[in-house]
């Protein structure tokens, strides 16, 4: 459970996912605009998360104490909206929007609910990752999406989050994805 939390936490599946909007950009080579996403949307938010993790502002990597959340989410917020209007600016593929679309929106969403409530980040990461790729291939990958009940499971396992909220935060990042496909001309 350990294993497939820190091998599927949200960075490692935002890597994954660009890696993706990269492979899937009809016509264009983006490596460039990847770097600029990867930057401001994983990077950035990631190193902020870690120094705040080193000076003791934070418990642990994956904040499981959700007043813990707040700051790094503020942070990742700020990073994808300039890393996407970097990307818009720069008429980026379709698929690297929707995929900076998404995580603009679960951001901030995230951060709404957090307020009251600790949604699975990890779920949600999981699951925007498989339902964007079945998406834009148009086929169901399975192994893919075997992922999210076992993302599931592992944060259910290790007493991070109960069923509720693994299968909420799953829920949030596959409506957030399928929107922002649809909402950028992908559907």
């Amino acid at each position: 459970a350990t294993a497939v939390t820190q091998l599927l936490s949200p960075p490692v599946t935002g890597v994954a996912g660009l890696i993706a909007a990269a492979l899937l950009a009809k016509g264009q080579s983006p490596w460039n605009l990847v770097a600029i996403a990867f930057l401001w949307s994983i990077l950035l938010p990631t190193a902020y998360v870690i120094g705040q993790f080193l000076r003791g502002g934070i418990g642990d990597l994956h904040m499981n104490n959700r007043k813990e959340r707040f700051w790094p989410l503020i942070f990742s917020i700020l990073g994808a909206a300039v890393g996407w209007l970097l990307l818009y600016t720069r008429d980026a593929p379709l698929s690297l929007l929707v995929l900076m679309t998404t995580h603009l929106a679960l951001a901030i969403s995230i951060l709404i609910i957090t307020a009251w409530w600790k949604i699975s980040m990890h779920s949600a990461s999981i699951a925007t990752l498989a339902v964007f790729i079945l998406l834009f291939t148009g086929r169901s990958i399975l192994p893919i999406l075997l992922l999210v009940p076992l993302v599931a499971w592992a944060r259910i396992y290790l007493r991070r989050h109960t069923l509720a909220q693994t299968v909420a935060g799953a829920a949030l990042g596959t409506v957030l994805v399928w929107a922002a496909f649809i909402l950028l001309g992908g559907g």
